[in-house]
């Protein structure tokens, strides 16, 4: 967990209250939501957050790969 993400508490007051997907549960919502909240927290736009969302998918990619074999 970085510094500034939500607790596993305040994840679970704020998680009932989000919307489902079409198919389920949206994955990896909670760090969808902690980028949103770093954004207000830090005031920055959102072309700055760019890179590092790109930079955390490809790092995601490169795990499940990994996993999947």
């Amino acid at each position: 967990m970085a510094r500034g993400d939500l607790t596993d508490e305040e994840w679970s007051l704020i998680e009932p209250h989000l919307p489902l997907g079409e198919r389920g549960p949206i994955p990896d919502l909670r760090q969808q939501f902690n980028a949103v909240m770093w954004r207000f927290r830090t005031g920055s736009p959102w072309r700055d957050a760019t890179a590092i969302v790109q930079a955390v998918l490809v790092l995601q990619l490169i795990d499940e790969d990994r996993y999947s074999g």
